[in-house]
């Protein structure tokens, strides 16, 4: 994860309690695990399925299968995804989500920004960690710079 998503590990994670949400929260709602496999999804179906005549009996969720599915190699990031799908096209969406629990930073982010993200994160009661590389075997290991 650090050296896919986080620039090297000089970005950061954030961690939420997504329970904090009510069930029915449109954030809560779009999010799904994603499906490890050695084999793509394939999608054949669905789409025959919208030249047929009783192309209205689809369901217009089938397609987030394709869209969760990813390399079993991946599997140790146990990864979720949102996923929103509508009949139309639309402008981002503004939905509340709480307030971050946690956030991790990387090994190797700046000094700076390290300071800048400690600030706000004292501000708003959330804790802060940074990852450091274990010295005897390959892990990283959260090191708690605040409260």
């Amino acid at each position: 994860m650090w050296s896919h998503y986080a620039q090297n590990h000089q970005g950061f994670c954030v961690e939420y309690d997504l329970e904090a949400l009510p069930p029915d929260h449109p954030f809560r709602r779009g999010l799904y695990p994603v499906i490890y496999s050695r084999q793509l999804y394939d999608l054949t179906p669905y789409a025959e399925k919208l030249v047929a005549q009783d192309r209205e009996k689809v369901n217009p969720l089938w397609p987030i299968l394709g869209v969760i599915h990813k390399f079993d190699g991946w599997k140790y990031e146990e990864e979720w995804r949102f996923v929103s799908i509508g009949p139309n096209v639309s402008a981002d969406q503004n939905w509340r989500v709480p307030t971050p629990v946690h956030v991790f930073l990387g090994s190797k982010m700046e000094a700076a920004k390290i300071e800048e993200l400690l600030a706000i994160c004292e501000q708003k009661g959330i804790k802060v960690s940074q990852m450091q590389l274990a010295n005897d075997r390959f892990e990283l290991l959260p090191k708690r710079l605040n409260q």
